[in-house]
């Protein structure tokens, strides 16, 4: 039998709004997320970086400073 990989979310520093979604695995720094986002899976948010209101974020989305 093997090992399962399991998938994790990286969340810090990250202040969200009301009725945000994020499914992991994601990587979260920015500094914060506002009211009905949605994250897909591999979502990557740098530090300093705020996503406004309403916006979805499709799989294997790289955002930069």
């Amino acid at each position: 039998m093997g090992t399962p990989r399991i998938l994790r979310a990286q969340i810090t520093d990250v202040s969200f709004g009301e009725a945000v979604t994020v499914v992991p695995p994601v990587t979260l720094h920015g500094r914060a997320i506002r009211d009905r986002c949605f994250a897909a899976p591999f979502v990557d948010i740098p530090r300093n970086v705020t996503i406004g209101p309403g916006i979805r974020l499709q799989p294997h989305a790289s955002l930069c400073e």
